[in-house]
């Protein structure tokens, strides 16, 4: 990790605290869409890290630490203090975007992936409040403390917001909610209501707990670089929930064919020819639904059938609808 440039350079070695001494070393110049080249990277970290995103358009996210490192080894020369300040400054978020798992992605397409897809995955949610004993009334309010306590720029992690469910009396003292917790965690962001968004808390709280509104937040994020090896501690909080009207502030606006299309075509921009089969299992879609993104988005001369010839043993030998995205 630090000979990619992730882990943190001991001060010893390093011109620029938390800087690699070389980001743009020959061994170091492959990017995405155009955000390196040869010779080193180009543009901020942040817009590095911002590409990366929009070119996979979600990046599997449900380890914090992982999800962290997949985005710096794909944007060349940052570190993991640049990946915390994207989260921080609202550029990425981590949510679920669709099929109930945790995704990394640009803040602006979380809400219109989730109008896409979330007819597939919030009807299994009745059942699994009746497992786990979650009643409609407890969850009504839990959702309201939930938007009280986040209203005017604030943040909680989930630990936070636990504590505040119990202290209005919801679970109990010695168990919390038990497993309430994440299901109503994961309903607000589902349904678009709160999104885990600034791992320093927002900007506001981090002026009022500093006193200086450019102060640097990121400091922690090199206190064991001593240890490369690593120890099993969790260099970073997980990202802190917050409501998402106001921390999204610029949405993208897609729905129907239009957001079917954009899904389609993403998908194969990020990772090369693919089936509509792969589509549908990645976002939880029918094929019949993922058929009419993909046919939406080859009208639209974003995507072209390509014909793949492959070795006998290869997945794939011969394939006449794979789909890739439109030079």
């Amino acid at each position: 990790m630090r000979a990619l440039g992730l882990w943190p350079t001991p001060a010893s070695e390093q011109s620029e605290p938390g800087r690699p001494s070389d980001p743009g070393g020959a061994s170091n110049t492959s990017g995405v869409d155009g955000a390196t080249g040869p010779g080193g990277p180009r543009g901020s970290a942040q817009d590095r890290l911002r590409a990366v995103a929009e070119r996979l358009l979600a990046l599997q996210g449900q380890d914090w630490n992982a999800s962290r490192w997949a985005l710096g080894v794909r944007a060349t020369g940052t570190v993991d203090a640049d990946v915390l300040a994207a989260f921080d400054s609202g550029a990425l978020v981590r949510s679920w975007p669709m099929r109930g798992t945790i995704h990394v992605l640009a803040a602006e397409d979380l809400g219109w992936m989730q109008a896409a897809t979330n007819h597939r995955t919030l009807p299994g949610a009745p059942k699994r409040r009746a497992f786990i004993g979650l009643d409609d009334a407890s969850l009504a309010r839990m959702v309201d403390i939930a938007v009280e306590r986040l209203t005017g720029g604030r943040s909680l992690s989930r630990d936070e917001l636990g504590q505040a469910w119990t202290e209005a009396g919801i679970g109990t003292s010695e168990q919390g909610v038990g497993p309430w917790r994440y299901h109503v965690v994961w309903w607000l962001c589902q349904n678009g209501i709160t999104v885990p968004g600034p791992v320093n808390g927002t900007p506001g709280e981090r002026a009022a707990a500093s006193g200086d509104a450019h102060a640097d937040a990121y400091a922690y994020a090199y206190a064991d670089a001593d240890d490369p090896a690593g120890t099993g501690r969790e260099r970073a909080p997980e990202p802190r929930l917050v409501l998402a009207e106001e921390w999204i502030t610029n949405p993208r606006k897609l729905e129907g064919e239009e957001a079917l299309a954009e899904l389609a075509a993403r998908f194969a921009r990020g990772r090369g020819p693919v089936q509509a089969k792969d589509l549908a299992w990645w976002t939880g879609l029918t094929l019949r639904e993922v058929r009419r993104g993909i046919a939406a988005a080859i009208d639209d001369g974003r995507l072209v059938e390509v014909e793949i010839e492959g070795s006998p043993t290869s997945p794939i030998r011969h394939c006449s609808t794979a789909l890739w995205e439109a030079r």
